[in-house]
Protein backbone atom coordinates (compact mmCIF):
# COMPACT_ATOMS: atom_id res chain seq x y z
CA UNK A 1 0.00 0.00 0.00
CA UNK A 2 2.92 2.49 0.67
CA UNK A 3 4.01 1.72 -2.44
CA UNK A 4 0.95 2.83 -4.60
CA UNK A 5 0.68 5.66 -2.58
CA UNK A 6 4.61 6.96 -3.16
CA UNK A 7 3.87 5.96 -6.80
CA UNK A 8 0.61 8.14 -6.59
CA UNK A 9 2.80 11.35 -4.54
CA UNK A 10 5.42 11.64 -7.12
CA UNK A 11 3.21 11.13 -10.43
CA UNK A 12 0.94 14.15 -8.76
CA UNK A 13 4.08 16.31 -8.08
CA UNK A 14 5.72 15.74 -11.92
CA UNK A 15 2.44 16.76 -13.30
CA UNK A 16 1.91 19.81 -11.33
CA UNK A 17 5.66 20.79 -12.05
CA UNK A 18 4.65 20.23 -15.99
CA UNK A 19 1.68 22.54 -15.38
CA UNK A 20 3.24 24.82 -13.35
CA UNK A 21 4.26 27.23 -16.16
CA UNK A 22 0.81 27.07 -17.47
CA UNK A 23 -0.86 27.96 -13.73
CA UNK A 24 1.32 30.97 -13.31
CA UNK A 25 0.69 33.58 -15.39
CA UNK A 26 2.95 36.39 -13.48
CA UNK A 27 6.72 36.04 -14.77
CA UNK A 28 7.91 37.27 -11.68
CA UNK A 29 6.03 34.26 -9.67
CA UNK A 30 7.41 31.76 -12.34
CA UNK A 31 11.26 33.03 -11.71
CA UNK A 32 10.81 33.06 -8.17
CA UNK A 33 9.48 29.35 -8.05
CA UNK A 34 11.92 28.36 -11.03
CA UNK A 35 14.93 29.69 -8.74
CA UNK A 36 13.26 27.80 -5.41
CA UNK A 37 13.21 24.66 -6.88
CA UNK A 38 16.92 25.34 -8.54
CA UNK A 39 18.01 25.73 -4.72
CA UNK A 40 16.30 23.14 -3.50
CA UNK A 41 18.32 20.60 -6.34
CA UNK A 42 21.09 22.12 -5.09
CA UNK A 43 20.62 21.87 -0.98
CA UNK A 44 19.88 17.86 -2.18
CA UNK A 45 23.07 17.06 -3.81
CA UNK A 46 24.62 19.27 -1.07
CA UNK A 47 22.72 16.74 1.31
CA UNK A 48 23.37 13.52 -0.44
CA UNK A 49 27.60 14.73 -0.58
CA UNK A 50 27.58 15.81 3.07
CA UNK A 51 25.41 13.01 4.61
CA UNK A 52 26.41 9.82 2.99
CA UNK A 53 30.00 10.26 2.08
CA UNK A 54 30.80 12.76 4.75
CA UNK A 55 33.04 14.96 2.28
CA UNK A 56 32.44 18.69 2.81
CA UNK A 57 32.54 20.29 -0.40
CA UNK A 58 32.38 23.73 -1.16
CA UNK A 59 32.60 23.81 -4.89
CA UNK A 60 29.02 23.35 -5.11
CA UNK A 61 28.48 26.12 -2.73
CA UNK A 62 30.62 28.50 -5.10
CA UNK A 63 29.36 27.68 -7.96
CA UNK A 64 25.64 28.62 -6.69
CA UNK A 65 27.21 31.58 -5.88
CA UNK A 66 28.70 32.62 -8.87
CA UNK A 67 26.65 31.16 -11.37
CA UNK A 68 23.32 31.84 -10.37
CA UNK A 69 23.09 35.04 -8.78
CA UNK A 70 24.61 36.75 -11.51
CA UNK A 71 21.96 39.11 -13.62
CA UNK A 72 20.89 38.46 -16.86
CA UNK A 73 20.93 41.01 -19.04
Amino acid sequence: MKVVARTVFYAAALVGLIAMPHLISVKYYLHLSILALVWVISAQGQNLIQGYTGYVSIVQAGFMGSVLTVPRS
